[in-house]
């Protein structure tokens, strides 16, 4: 998911991420009901700019571990079901191998 994210972030060259930024495996997911990416991105701003004032040395800050914290977990568990539980098949879409796939859902405690 990382490396979705980074590719996504560095295709979309500062604008708003959107379904065709992300790499061919994770933008075969079904996009077909109304996109909540407004809302999101709206909730990601005020998480972020809290997480802005209660870190004030950006130095120190875990900022990506701390938003993939919060962002991975549903992402895994909702994969992993649209895929029955089908390890191999969900870190496919993720463009991940089956290994770290299992380490991140270890992690996490999903599973």
């Amino acid at each position: 998911m990382r490396n979705a994210i980074e590719h996504a972030a560095i295709v979309a060259r500062g604008q708003p991420i959107r379904p065709e930024h992300l790499p061919p495996a994770a933008a075969k997911l079904d996009l077909a009901t109304p996109s909540p990416a407004p809302e999101i991105q709206g909730l990601l701003a005020v998480w972020a700019e809290r997480a802005f004032r209660n870190q004030p040395d950006p130095a120190d800050a875990t900022l990506y571990e701390q938003f993939l914290q919060l962002a991975e977990p549903p992402l895994l568990r909702t994969l992993l079901e649209k895929c029955g539980h089908n390890r191999a098949a969900a870190a496919q879409i993720l463009g991940i191998h089956r290994a770290t796939l299992r380490q991140k859902l270890r992690k996490y405690g999903i599973d």
